[in-house]
């Protein structure tokens, strides 16, 4: 249903590809009303760069209009009012528009985070939202999130975080080792047997370790290749009937075991 839609790839944080955005809204929609202008909507997870996105949109407009290419007055009564960002999901909890130039009139609609219930018959879905910050980490708890991404690592033959966090013993999967071993080295408290070792704020910065990408950069998902989704295609396209009538049987078993594997 989606496979006409345009994708755009951008990173606010390094400050790459944003003008994409902006361009891609002046580009396909026409303006009705100059009255009103374009209204651009950020709907996404929690803690995903929305609000980050809107600012970078608006530092981006603000320096242009310092420029020679405001000669239209691209920016002529825009406030310089940003989103408030945190590290901490859940930030944004009222929708407000901002606008983003004058001359066109656009403007972008900041979000609060779209989540998901916790489904029971799907945990480690629960598990990778929580591993990239979508939910307060209390809700799943620290130690319990940060036992799944070890696990991940392990399995994915990633062992950065033996140097990381400073363990000499090489690779575990015992996760309250490897929170000891970081609250050991945050406080220097000489009693390192004494179990009196913080494993919670152990956990945060194995956390903060994971999300800042000085573990390894890993996709939680399995992503298909090409040739998997080149047969996933022939299979829908073999599973159309070629009538009102159609054939009593198609291909299904094959394409639902595809589908299965990456739901």
């Amino acid at each position: 249903a989606h496979s006409n839609a345009k994708c755009i790839l951008a990173t606010s944080v390094l400050k790459k590809g944003v003008v994409k955005i902006k361009e891609f809204m002046l580009s396909e929609r026409e303006i009705r009303f100059q009255s009103l202008g374009i209204y651009g909507l950020l709907v996404g997870l929690p803690n995903t760069g929305k609000s980050t996105t809107m600012n970078a949109l608006k530092r981006l407009a603000l320096l242009a209009s310092k420029t020679r290419y405001d000669s239209r007055g691209m920016m002529a009564g825009v406030s310089r009012a940003q989103a408030r960002v945190t590290m901490s999901p859940g930030t944004t909890e009222l929708i407000r528009a901002y606008q983003l130039s004058h001359n066109p009139t656009l403007y972008l609609v900041d979000t609060p985070g779209v989540t998901f219930h916790k489904d029971k018959s799907n945990p480690e879905r629960n598990l990778k939202l929580a591993a990239v910050g979508t939910f307060p980490d209390h809700i799943f708890g620290e130690l319990y999130i940060a036992d799944y991404i070890l696990w991940r690592l392990n399995n994915a033959r990633l062992f950065q975080y033996v140097s990381v966090c400073g363990l000499s013993g090489g690779p575990t999967n015992d996760i309250r080792s490897v929170c000891r071993e970081i609250a050991f080295q945050l406080t220097n408290d000489p009693c390192r047997d004494s179990g009196a070792m913080d494993v919670l704020s152990g956990a945060r910065t194995f956390l903060k370790f994971y999300r800042n990408g000085l573990l390894g950069r890993y996709c939680l998902d399995a992503l298909p290749s090409e040739g998997e989704l080149s047969r996933y295609n022939d299979l829908v396209e073999e599973a159309e009937p070629p009538g009102p009538w159609g054939p009593n049987a198609y291909p299904l078993d094959e394409r639902a075991a595809i589908l299965t594997s990456y739901s």
